[in-house]
């Protein structure tokens, strides 16, 4: 089962601001969402995972 994070969670999980974690995934359209009704966006666990793995850098 697929598990759902609210964007306060993926701010604190990312460890950046919430208005910067809103603008990743509301206006760049960075991280797949789910909205329900006017207020209430999910994001799923695992597209977050594969934002990050696309972001990651393996410079050695």
């Amino acid at each position: 089962m697929t598990e759902y994070i609210t964007i306060q969670e993926l701010a604190a999980w990312l460890r950046i601001s919430r208005g910067s974690a809103w603008s990743l995934v509301m206006e760049k359209g960075e991280i797949p969402y789910l909205r329900f009704g006017d207020r209430i966006v999910r994001l799923a666990r695992t597209d977050v995972e594969d934002y990050l793995r696309r972001c990651r850098s393996d410079v050695e």
